[in-house]
Parts: structure tokens; C-alpha cells; sequence
């Protein structure tokens, strides 16, 4: 027992486990990544990512940590409005476009955890959302997502 557990820190998209270790695996999504060996590790996709770090006697796995790589677009672009942020407990979305169909509304943890999930139809114009926010104060990742789009949010609950 004479490592701590592994803290990841995070650097745009570069992982870097913060304690030492003799030798290192990074997962994604509970999975070993093939060949991530090294302290630290470049996060291309979205996921979930954890460090294991070993030395002679022992092994710790961290905290997971979520990555969204991909950046967050301008969602006015789309029609789509989130607000407020940060909220104390609703955050309202509206989409104003020409899209009709189902459209899925994910608030994510920072852990990778579903926290909320709600399925809703667009059948106009405009399609005005409420959801409710979790307890806990944090930073959480709303997705919105249609058939063909994945669209994220950083939601701040106070």
C-alpha cells in the first residue's frame, strides 16, 4: 500500500497521471487502451479514462475522468438555446429549426455517469425542454442528440 490513489490532471486533451508510478495503463470507458503505458496520455475520443498506476508491491486505479474532446460548438448555429447557466435547479432548452423526429436529452456526471435521460418529439418549429437539475453543485454535460447530430453543453448547477 505504498502508492496513493492516482489523480489525473488534465491539459486540453492530454492526460498526465500526477503521482509516479514504475509502470501505467490508461483505460477509456473500463477498458485497457492497447499500448497506453506512459504517465501520461493523448485523449482523442470522448470517453470515460482512468490511470492505473503499479510499482513492486501494489496497484491503484484512479478516479475516472470524462473527456469531451470534441469542442463545444456554438449551438445558436443549430437553433439550440440552454439556460440559465449556471442554474440552481432547471436548465431549459429551445430549439428553434427544421428538424422533427426524436431528439435525446442526456445530463452527464463528470464521472461518465447518466444522471437524467429524456426522450421528446419535434414535431414543429419549436420545441421548449425543461429539465431538472441533479442535487449535487458541479459542472454536468447535457447531450442532445438526433439521429444524425450529437450536440454538448456545459450545465453548471449552484
Amino acid at each position: 500500500n505504498s502508492i496513493a490513489k492516482p489523480t489525473i490532471v488534465l491539459n486540453g486533451n492530454q492526460l498526465t497521471s500526477q503521482q509516479p508510478g514504475s509502470s501505467y495503463q490508461w483505460f477509456r470507458n473500463g477498458l485497457p487502451i492497447v499500448g497506453a503505458t506512459q504517465r501520461s496520455f493523448t485523449a482523442d475520443d470522448d470517453g470515460s479514462y482512468q490511470v492505473a498506476i503499479f510499482d513492486a508491491s501494489c496497484n491503484r486505479l484512479s478516479d475516472a475522468i470524462v473527456i469531451s474532446a470534441i469542442s463545444e460548438p456554438d449551438l445558436a448555429k443549430f437553433g439550440v438555446f440552454v439556460g440559465p447557466i449556471p442554474s440552481e435547479d432547471l436548465v431549459t432548452i429551445q430549439i428553434q429549426n427544421e428538424f422533427e423526429g426524436s431528439i435525446l436529452f442526456r445530463l452527464i456526471d463528470l464521472s461518465g455517469r447518466t444522471m437524467l435521460s429524456k426522450i421528446a418529439t419535434k414535431n414543429s418549429e419549436e420545441l421548449i425542454e425543461t429539465l431538472p437539475l441533479p442535487n449535487q453543485t458541479g459542472v454536468y454535460i447535457l447531450q442532445i442528440e438526433t439521429n444524425d447530430l450529437t450536440l454538448h453543453k456545459k450545465v453548471i448547477k449552484f
